[in-house]
């Protein structure tokens, strides 16, 4: 029986140096003391090259084909006016166009204290932000009365991009140097790195039928600085 007892134990001993343990964190998983891992963000800005604006007529009539028809005829010639100030007939998109009835209804009377309102919509592209202003005052003086909005943006930003990411990265090194010399512990090289995500922060202008400058001289606009936002992922490979 002794005998038998010590065969088992050192099969139990080759069987142990044969296949290594591996350490283990809190959680249970595999810990790997070799690396460091952190998160960088950078950000580049630049001017706008391009500009998005919403806007329409509202009509109202008593007739809803009188409504209907003004509201129409009244929005070509916005677009008229608007191709007129630099406005390319492929950067007009009609984006609404809805039809709604205004006052109570009467059984007895029928719709005879009714209205009827029409709103024709429409986005245009502006591709030089210079023009933003005389495109507004073109549309206004055309007639326009409903201005939903104003948004700037960057035609192409692949530049800014590569500017935030390499910002970023320069980010995610300084962080991992300064945790790893907190610990006595020197960065070395990149082991893996990831981007996951991106964010141009555009500049708008809501609600621009009550922005100043809209009653007396036209609109003034002015399209400031755009910024984009890169974060990335990157685990760096750490020494003694």
């Amino acid at each position: 029986m002794k005998r038998q007892l010590k065969v088992i134990l050192l099969i139990m001993a080759i069987s142990l140096m044969a296949f290594p343990t591996f350490a283990q964190d809190d959680t249970g998983g595999s810990m790997n003391p070799g690396t460091i891992t952190v998160v960088g963000t950078g950000s580049a800005s630049g001017t706008p090259d391009i500009a998005y604006i919403e806007l329409g007529v509202e009509s109202r009539s008593e007739d809803i084909a009188t409504a209907f028809n003004e509201a129409n005829s009244t929005i070509s010639i916005v677009i008229s006016a608007v191709n007129g100030v630099g406005v390319a007939s492929e950067d007009v998109r009609t984006t609404g166009l809805n039809i709604y009835r205004e006052g109570p209804f009467d059984r007895n009377m029928g719709d005879q204290n009714a209205s009827y309102v029409v709103n024709n919509q429409i986005r245009l592209i502006v591709r030089d932000t210079s023009t933003v202003a005389e495109v507004i005052n073109a549309a206004v003086a055309a007639g326009a009365n409903q201005l939903y909005g104003l948004q700037f943006g960057i035609d192409n930003r692949d530049t800014l991009e590569s500017d935030a990411r390499a910002d970023a990265f320069a980010n995610a090194r300084e962080r991992a140097e300064e945790l790893a010399g907190l610990a006595g512990l020197t960065v070395g090289d990149v082991v893996s790195i990831s981007e996951y995500s991106r964010n141009a922060s555009p500049f708008n202008v809501s609600n621009l039928a009550q922005a100043d400058g809209m009653g007396g001289g036209g609109a003034v606009v002015e399209p400031g600085n755009l910024s984009v936002t890169v974060s990335i992922e990157v685990t760096f490979a750490i020494g003694g």
